[in-house]
């Protein structure tokens, strides 16, 4: 099992791909993958 991490009030946009084990830190736009630590 895979897990993510998420800050406070963070917001992802639509069709957005998170890897497994990232944390995301900041706002993620839509249409993007965002992966490692802290994902970008």
């Amino acid at each position: 099992m895979f897990y993510c991490g998420f800050g406070f009030n963070i917001e992802l946009g639509d069709n957005c791909v998170i890897g497994a084990g990232s944390v995301v830190t900041k706002d993620i736009p839509a249409n993007s993958v965002a992966v490692v630590i802290p994902a970008k």
